[in-house]
């Protein structure tokens, strides 16, 4: 019967160490304004993180700070302190490949369209 529990603990470690390996996750390479970047696969924890944003202003900013990376390094491309910075980068194909790289990556559609018009400026008057 310890044979059996043994077996069982075996095959137990094999599964945890094949999900907790990191090698599952995904990358995609594209150029964004003539640079390529990175963008991987978020963790559950920032996906969740992601999520609770109060403000969806943010949203692509926010995404490319946590997911984009200097290709085949673990080196960011942006830091927090560049939020303002990427908002006013324009709006184009360039981001929309970024949205859908993102859709791809973790399967959470990022609403292209709010996040256009949230980033177009108002008029005042």
């Amino acid at each position: 019967m310890a044979k059996n529990g043994s077996s069982a603990s075996h095959a137990r470690d094999e599964i945890r160490a094949k999900i907790f390996s990191g090698k599952n996750i995904r990358k995609e390479f594209l150029t964004l304004f003539g640079a390529e970047i990175e963008l991987r696969q978020p963790s559950l924890g920032e996906m969740l993180d992601f999520q609770q944003m109060p403000d969806r202003k943010y949203a692509i900013a926010g995404m490319l700070i946590a997911y984009s990376f200097v290709p085949g390094t673990n080196e960011k491309v942006f830091e927090d302190t560049d939020v303002e910075s990427i908002l006013t980068l324009p709006f184009g194909p360039e981001m929309v490949e970024v949205s859908n790289a993102i859709t791809r990556l973790t399967s959470v559609e990022v609403q292209v369209q709010e996040a256009k018009e949230s980033l177009q400026p108002t008029s005042g008057g």
